[in-house]
């Protein structure tokens, strides 16, 4: 929902909102057991495959340690003054303003 949305329902102001934002942000970077990891070892790699083996049907995927997913959200361009390069944001595919966003997860969804 919005952030003014989620103020009202749980009855909060905008600025305690986005404090409890900052601060749930903060709790998960600095976890751990969160922390993302991408395999760095010919172990660790090894590992990531059997497990990407493991879940497949017939174990079809091999030598797999991770998969990469993308998405392009939509934007308003911020201004040439501020960014220089404004046709960066243009996705000539997509035929909008957009960003790039991609992410890696292992065989079990976890962020890498």
């Amino acid at each position: 929902g919005s952030y003014t949305d989620i103020s009202i329902h749980v009855n909060i102001s905008v600025p305690s909102f986005y404090r409890v934002v900052w601060e749930t942000i903060d709790a998960i970077n600095s976890s751990n057991e969160l922390a993302m990891h991408f395999p760095q070892t010919n172990t660790e790699c090894f590992s990531a495959s059997e497990a990407f083996k493991r879940i497949s049907y017939k174990s079809a995927i091999t030598n797999c340690v991770s998969v990469i997913d993308g998405y392009n959200p939509e934007i308003h361009c911020p201004p040439k003054k501020k960014v220089g390069n404004v046709r960066a944001f243009f996705s000539g595919h997509k035929q909008k303003d957009c960003v790039n966003d991609q992410a890696a997860v292992d065989a079990y969804c976890r962020f890498q």
